[in-house]
């Protein structure tokens, strides 16, 4: 910190360390830049309140006496939670009915290396599924599920849409439903989308390529900065940890001072 604040032209600390802070996102500075991140707010407003909280189903489980506005609601928000899953989605089905990375995410090596072991592709429904092979013995693929998923206490049961034949939402709930799903950690972003937008941060690649003395001690101190960042925030409990996650964790006005 000495090295980069001796070779800064500003003495006001806001400034010398606005390099590595998005302020207009309150995030630091990381590899995954803004046009990631401007998506996946779009996406998630559709399907929280005002107040941050997620928008519930209205609670349909028989069309015919349910209200239609009901109905409406609960396909509404179907449509916009589809959306919001498939920002996420990390796989689907590519071309002869291959498996292929998602638009902006995909899974690590180890995942899919591992994954092939205990279950085969089947190229079916919007992005395809996998199946736990026949021949798999019922412990070790348990051992399997238990690193690589989220599975059973681990979960809680949500309550989610029954779709028609075509695969449309009825505006029908099904509650409590629990099903695996692929521990985040697993779960990539791409650098480039599918479709070729760059997700790179501008202010990252500027840290990492100015080979100036002041860029050297900026990164330098970058580098440093989020290894401790990093190490506290892994001290946090789960849902805090995930909600802190690349944010500024302090005020603007107070940030690094």
């Amino acid at each position: 910190a000495q090295k980069l604040l001796k070779l800064s032209t500003s003495n006001d600390p806001q400034k010398i360390y606005e390099y590595m802070l998005e302020f207009d996102e309150s995030r630091l500075v990381q590899e995954i830049g803004r046009e990631y991140y401007k998506l996946q707010d779009k996406h998630r407003a559709k399907i929280f309140d005002d107040q941050g909280q997620p928008l519930r189903y209205k609670d349909v489980t028989d069309i015919t006496t349910a209200d239609p506005a009901d109905i409406e609601f609960n396909k509404k928000l179907a449509l916009a939670k589809r959306e919001f899953g498939d920002f996420f989605n990390a796989e689907t089905i590519g071309p002869a009915d291959t498996y292929i990375k998602g638009e902006y995410h995909y899974y690590d090596q180890e995942f899919i290396d591992e994954r092939k072991k205990y279950m085969y592709w089947v190229p079916q429904g919007r992005h395809g599924f996998w199946k736990k092979k026949n021949e798999v013995n019922e412990i070790k693929f348990g051992r399997f599920e238990a690193k690589y998923y989220n599975t059973g206490i681990a979960q809680e049961g949500k309550d989610i849409m029954k779709n028609d034949k075509n695969g449309d939402p009825t505006g029908v709930i099904l509650k409590d439903q629990i099903f695996p799903t692929v521990k985040n950690k697993y779960r990539k972003i791409r650098l480039d989308s599918a479709s070729g937008k760059n997700m790179r941060s501008e202010k990252f690649i500027a840290i990492q390529e100015d080979k100036t003395a002041l860029g050297l001690a900026r990164k330098e101190f970058y580098d440093l900065f989020m290894v401790v960042y990093n190490q506290m925030l892994a001290e946090l409990p789960k849902n805090q940890r995930d909600q802190m996650a690349g944010r500024i964790p302090l005020i603007r006005g107070k940030i690094l001072q």
